[in-house]
């Protein structure tokens, strides 16, 4: 529906499980996952509707269109911690990093990926999470920042100026946001 209101569109009418969508980075395309083909792969469909179109073709989950809308990058599974990147042309994908925690707990930004883990230090009372970012140029990984204490890190977005990282995380019992600054 349009941001400002209005009547949602429905885009998918198959018998499937259509879920976690995000927008391309030009915004006339959305992925999303669908296992219409027997099992979860990523597709994308127009935004302002049309046929959908299989992106993946070894299974894919959530994904995530780089800043210059050359390729995706996305992870197999719901609880695969690793990321892929190919081409959203089509073609071979290839591993970029393993670690963060959860299919969503990770966003592309500009020169890289800044992703979350999780180290459990006291069963269902503290955990330690740590935000990383991936070089894309080096290949090497540094960490932004650590928290510890009762806390599940899931949703992880990065603002269109970098200047941002925003993240949902449960505080066990309750949910939360958290917004990092200076972190560069």
């Amino acid at each position: 529906m349009d941001a400002a209101g209005g009547v949602p569109r429905q885009l998918t009418r198959e018998p499937s499980e259509d879920f976690v969508p995000t927008f391309s980075r030009d915004g006339r395309s959305v992925y999303f996952c669908s296992d219409r083909g027997g099992q979860r792969e990523i597709w994308r469909i127009p935004a302002d509707g049309g046929a959908a179109v299989q992106v993946t073709r070894d299974g894919g989950y959530f994904g995530e269109e780089s800043w210059d809308g050359q390729y995706l990058y996305f992870v197999r599974s719901g609880d695969d911690p690793v990321v892929w990147r190919m081409p959203v042309v089509g073609g071979a994908a290839t591993q970029v990093l393993q670690g963060p925690h959860g299919y969503t707990s990770w966003a592309v930004a500009r020169d890289g990926i800044y992703y979350a883990t999780l180290r459990n230090l006291v069963e269902l009372r503290a955990n330690e999470s740590t935000v990383y970012f991936f070089d894309f140029h080096s290949g090497r990984s540094a960490p932004v920042f650590t928290q510890r204490g009762a806390v599940l890190p899931s949703r992880l977005t990065v603002s269109p100026d970098q200047q941002w990282i925003v993240r949902h995380q449960h505080s066990m019992p309750q949910a939360e946001l958290m917004l990092v600054e200076n972190f560069r």
